[in-house]
C-alpha cells in the first residue's frame, strides 16, 4: 500500500510541475522581433510564448518614427480574450506607470498598451526584461489577475538581436 501511494504522489507531483511548466515563459522561449519598412529597421522588441493551459503571446516593441519614440505592450491568444488589463513589470519598471491603460481595440484584436516613453526609461524596460525576467499581468473585470512570470536571463541570441536591432533603430535619428 505505501509503494502505491508513493507512486501515486510522485506521478501527483510531476503533474504539478509540468502544469507549472507549462504556464511559465522559459528564457529560450523569448523570441527577438524586428520590423522593416523598405529596408530599414523601424521597430524592435520581444515576444514571450506561454503554452497550454494559457496559450498566450505577450509582445514589448519599440518603434522609432523620426523624434517619436512609441512603445507598444500587447497580448493575444485564448488566455486573453477577456482581459480588461495588461501589464509588464521588471525589477525596475512597470508598464502600469510608464504607459496607458492597456485597452482592447476590438473584439479579434489583441489587448495593448501603448504610448511614448523617455527612451532612457524604455532601455531600463528592456534590459531588466532580458536579463531578469519579468511578470506579465492580465487583469479580468469578473476574474482573479493572470500572473505569469518570464524567467530571464534570454537566451544571448535574442539578447544580441534586440540591441543590434535597437542600435540601428536609434541610429537612423542622429
Amino acid at each position: 500500500m505505501a509503494v502505491g501511494t508513493a507512486s501515486l504522489r510522485s506521478a501527483l507531483l510531476a503533474g504539478i510541475i509540468a502544469a507549472h511548466a507549462a504556464t511559465t515563459a522559459r528564457a529560450n522561449d523569448l523570441a527577438p522581433i524586428i520590423g522593416l519598412v523598405d529596408g530599414r529597421v523601424t521597430t524592435c522588441g520581444v515576444r514571450a510564448a506561454f503554452d497550454a493551459p494559457t496559450r498566450l503571446s505577450v509582445e514589448l516593441v519599440v518603434t522609432r518614427t523620426g523624434d517619436t519614440t512609441v512603445f507598444v505592450l500587447s497580448a493575444d491568444g485564448p488566455a486573453a480574450a477577456d482581459a480588461i488589463g495588461l501589464s509588464l513589470a521588471t525589477v525596475s519598471q512597470d508598464t502600469n506607470r510608464l504607459l496607458p491603460p492597456a485597452v482592447l481595440a476590438t473584439a479579434t484584436s489583441p489587448i495593448r498598451a501603448r504610448g511614448s516613453i523617455d527612451a532612457t526609461v524604455g532601455a531600463f524596460l528592456f534590459r531588466d526584461l532580458l536579463v531578469g525576467g519579468g511578470t506579465v499581468s492580465l487583469m479580468f473585470g469578473d476574474r482573479p489577475t493572470l500572473t505569469l512570470p518570464i524567467v530571464g536571463p534570454a537566451l544571448p541570441s535574442v539578447r544580441a538581436a534586440y540591441l543590434q536591432c535597437a542600435g540601428d533603430v536609434f541610429s537612423q535619428t542622429r
